[in-house]
């Protein structure tokens, strides 16, 4: 930051109204900060997942809830914010941050949803059907800007009517959700085309929860969580630098449950795999019926 303040980009812009809120019995890890830009706009953005167990956690809760506790904090936010600067607003996020910029741009007050420019969701996962029905998401649909990496993963999960953006990323696999790794020219990023490996991996996903009831969901969530609960850790980084203890309490964990948590654990494992043959199998097809 000290030496963005030497940067004739940079050095005008402020950065104000910070918000940092992790709880884990709400279960919601939320953090934000407005950029107020010389021109009087402002840009307010939304930090991603973390490495909380909760905030993991409140990610797999899109999956069965229509609205997340940090879904209705970042639209308190955008209120807020709205409230007390005027001029025109740009919101955007990365990862779970991109899917909170959205959800906040399209269920926030209708004067300041007026002022919004444009809504940047960079490689974030979409919604339940019932929010891209909703009134507020269909009037912010034209100014979302979907950006996502040739090989998305987090980008493709749930649902988005919003045209994307694929740009080229330095990465292969998962690591292109780092936005770092995402290539640029002088003025924009490189654009690609959706890698064979993504599309496999979206029609898995959505074919392995579509087979799931939304109680379902709820219930797989709940009850692996509660495994990597019994490490102890509060974080990933945690149960990662003690991965033999971990390991140990999450089998013994595992054992404790009961046998058809233990069933319901192991046989949606066995349905994602199903589902990815299927995927795999269908893109071999098409492939052979190209080719001839």
């Amino acid at each position: 930051m000290e030496k963005m303040l030497c940067g004739a980009r940079y050095r005008d812009v402020r950065l104000c109204w910070y918000l940092d809120e992790t709880e884990t019995l709400r279960e919601v890890q939320i953090a934000a900060v407005t950029f107020r830009l010389p021109d009087q706009s402002a840009y307010v953005a939304f930090c991603g997942t973390d490495l909380t167990l909760v905030g993991w956690k409140e990610d797999l809760n899109l999956g069965f809830l229509n609205e997340t506790e940090g879904q209705r904090r970042a639209t308190q936010y955008l209120n807020r914010v709205g409230n007390q600067i005027q001029g025109q607003l740009r919101v955007g996020g990365h990862s779970k941050g991109g899917n909170l910029a959205v959800y906040a741009a399209a269920s926030c007050h209708p004067d300041i949803q007026k002022r919004i420019l444009t809504v940047y969701s960079n490689d974030g996962p979409g919604f339940q059907q019932d929010m891209l029905q909703s009134p507020g998401y269909q009037r912010i649909l034209p100014k979302i800007v979907s950006i996502i990496p040739d090989t998305s993963v987090i980008g493709l999960l749930l649902s988005s009517l919003a045209s994307q953006r694929v740009v080229k990323s330095s990465q292969i696999g998962i690591y292109q959700h780092d936005g770092f790794s995402w290539e640029i020219s002088r003025n924009g990023f490189l654009q690609a085309e959706l890698s064979p490996v993504s599309r496999l991996i979206e029609k898995s996903l959505s074919d392995w929860l579509s087979q799931m009831s939304e109680k379902d969901r709820r219930s797989i969530t709940e009850s692996v969580f509660s495994l990597f609960e019994s490490t102890g850790a509060e974080s990933f980084d945690e149960i990662g630098k003690k991965k033999l203890k971990s390991a140990e309490a999450i089998l013994s964990a595992m054992r404790k449950l009961p046998k058809e948590k233990q069933q319901e654990i192991l046989s949606s494992l066995q349905q994602l795999g199903l589902s990815g043959g299927r995927a795999l199998a269908a893109y071999l097809s098409a492939q052979i019926r190209k080719d001839r």
